[in-house]
Formats: C-alpha cells, structure tokens, sequence
C-alpha cells in the first residue's frame, strides 16, 4: 500500500506550490506511470507509450506543467519513493488563494488519480498561519494536516474532497445540529444561518423517512462567496458553493440535492453519472413535496424540461456523460412518478443507494427487474429514446 503526502505553500495570494511525496511500503513493480487531471502534466517525464530512459542513480524528481493526460516516471521501478511538485495559478470557481481563504477542490487541481496501485492515504499540509483553520485537519509540529483514507470508508475519498486554509478572524460562521459552515463575505451570514437550520430538517427527512442514517461527522459548507450563485457540489466531508443562494426554495433545493449525494453517488462517471444526479435531485424533489412544495415542484420539473438538448439520450453511443444529464434522469423518474406514483420513486432511489459499488445501470436494472419489471423495462427502453414524454 501507499501513503501520498502534499505539503502546500502560498508563495503569492494568486499561486501555488505542492511539493508531493509518494512513497510506498513495498517497491514498484515497474515503472510509476499516472493519469492526471487534465489541466495537469509532469515536464521532464516522457508521455506513456514513448520509451522510459535508463534508471537514474537518485530519485526521480519532476515538476507540473499543464497539460497533458497522462505521464511515465523512468526510473521508479524498485524504488520506494518518488517526489513532484507542482507550481503556478489555478484557476476555475472551485479555487481560492486569497490570505482569508485559501482553497482548492484536490480532484481538479493537481491530485493524479488512476493510479496502477492501490493507496493506503493522502495527506495535504500546509504550514499555519495566524488564525488559521483546516476543516477536520490536525495541527501537528506547526502544519496543518488533513488525511484521507482509502480502507472502504465511503465518506472520505480523495476525488472528492475540499481543503481549505481559513482564516477565521476574517470569515463568517454558523452552525445547526447536522452543518458547520463559513463564508468569505458577512453579507451572506444570514443565508449561511438559514442553511444550517433548513439543512437540519432536510436530513430528518432522509434519515426518518427515505434513507437509513448514516454514521459520520457534522457535515462541513464552504461557500466562496463569489458575485453570484452558480451551483455547488458534494464531498464526503460536506458541501462546496460558489455562493450562497439567496432565494429560499433555491436554498432548500441546493441543500437538499447536494446533501441526497451521501446516499446518491457510486455510478461511473460518463452517462451513468444519470443515476447519481437523478437519485440525487428526486430526493429533493420529494422533501419538496413532504413540505407541501408542489408550486415549487412543477416550478422545477418545468426548469428541467427546459434545459432537454434536443435530440439527446441518457446512454450516449460515445459512453461520454450527456451535456443534459441532470435535465434528462429527472424527466424520464418524472415519467416514471406520473405512472407508478411517489411511493414507487422512493423505493427506486432506496434501490439504488444499497447496491454495491460500483452502481452502474446494468446492476440497479438488474436489482429492480425481479421486483418490478414493468418499471425495469420502462427505464431501459427510454435510455436510449430522445423524447419519452
């Protein structure tokens, strides 16, 4: 198994370093050779399918330079260790490098994933400042540490995580029974409060009456605090916005479709991403409906109905995710809601969160056939339709 450690430093507000360690407790096999994200490449190293040179005397040390895909480390074979570093901007909503809050969403900014063995954990560090605060980090020896573990914990994945360097004399804070959060700007205390009282009502209802509890710790809510409300995403940790949203139903929704992905998540990514987004946006659909949303409710099918691609279908030929792919799960259950009722799309999204990893849609049809055929049948065949209305 292996252990990935990243110390992170902040040279500039709008930079970045991360200094990265990956060491194992057994050598490798052959050649390290990662995917990356896509904004990513390492420079010296040789893109796979080319010939790794002869092995060096020391341990090979690379630097990032975006981009590229995917990258071959020569020389690693029987070695136990190998350094990187990344240096330079980021970019994107999901990053923050200004003295009060310094974030970066790790998927998307520098963490290699797809590796070709597995890792025991993965620790980001940074050194502390005054004030500072690493949601469910550790201070140890003058750093900030947060570690994940990869040993079948189904709430703390790296290729979903957030870290996050606050200063906490500069931002804004709430908490409720079930949500802990900050905000870079004052203005949006108020809606920070309003979500860790509403957020505690949304999880009553998953927990009494859709899902079974989980076990984990209060959930985290980081919002960037950014000029206007342009979505969000989940995290095992908790959940990242780019504002908070200002209208009251948008605010329930967000919290209530962001917080289903505890439960609703597992597909692969691609066009079977449907079933996390569709299971994720039902469940909020049907706490609407259990605080007499229905207004609400039509309001939302509708919004859906509109954003359709015209011409698309849920299970791309190309196996890449449709451009629609929370448009068109919510239409086709919403099909599914007007024929067989709300009770049969609460026992679907039940379903779907007990099937082992990873949920894909050949295994929630295969669960659902033997229970209900009909409704098997019916997701199946308008999988591949552009218009099931």
């Amino acid at each position: 198994m292996t252990q990935l450690t990243i110390t992170l430093s902040f040279p500039r507000p709008e930079e970045i370093q991360a200094d990265c360690s990956l060491v194992s407790r057994q050598p490798f096999a052959c050649d390290v050779s990662f995917s990356l994200a896509a904004s990513l490449q390492i420079g010296p190293a040789r893109l796979e399918g080319e010939p790794c040179p002869a092995r060096p005397l020391e341990a090979p040390r690379y630097d990032y330079m975006p981009p590229a895909q995917r990258v071959c480390f020569p020389g690693s074979k029987g070695g136990r260790r190998l350094e990187f570093s990344y240096g330079g901007g980021l970019t994107g909503w999901a990053f923050s490098l200004d003295p009060v809050l310094r974030s970066l969403n790790i998927q998307s900014a520098w963490r290699p994933f797809d590796f070709p063995f597995p890792l025991d954990a993965a620790t980001v560090q940074t050194q502390t400042t005054a004030n500072s605060f690493v949601p469910f980090g550790r201070m140890e020896e003058g750093m900030w540490k947060l570690t994940t573990q990869f040993q079948g914990n189904p709430f703390d994945d790296l290729l979903a995580s957030n870290f996050a360097l606050i200063d906490l004399s500069r931002c804004s804070l709430a908490q409720g029974r079930a949500l802990w959060a900050c905000c870079r700007s004052p203005r949006e205390l108020p809606a920070l409060q309003a979500a860790c009282r509403l957020y505690d009502q949304v999880l009553d209802f998953y927990q009494t009456q859709l899902y079974e509890p989980l076990k984990r710790p209060r959930q985290f809510l980081l919002s960037f605090s950014c000029q206007e409300d342009s979505g969000g995403y989940f995290t095992p940790r908790g959940m990242v916005a780019t504002a908070m949203p200002q209208n009251l139903d948008r605010l329930i929704h967000w919290l209530a479709h962001e917080g289903a992905h505890a439960w609703c998540a597992g597909a692969p990514m691609g066009w079977q991403d449907w079933l996390n987004e569709t299971t994720a946006e039902w469940s909020a659909l049907l706490f609407a409906l259990s605080q007499g949303k229905r207004e609400f409710f039509r309001q939302t099918i509708e919004r859906r109905r509109q954003g359709l691609a015209d011409g698309g279908v849920i299970r791309t030929p190309d196996g890449a995710a449709p451009p629609d792919v929370h448009e068109r799960g919510t239409i086709l259950f919403y099909h599914l809601y007007k024929k067989y009722g709300r009770e049969a799309i609460a026992r679907l999204l039940r379903l779907y969160q007990t099937l082992p990893l990873p949920r894909t849609t050949e295994a929630f049809l295969a669960a659902l056939s033997p229970l209900s055929p009909q409704i098997a049948a019916d997701i199946d065949r308008n999988l591949n339709r552009s218009d099931f209305m």
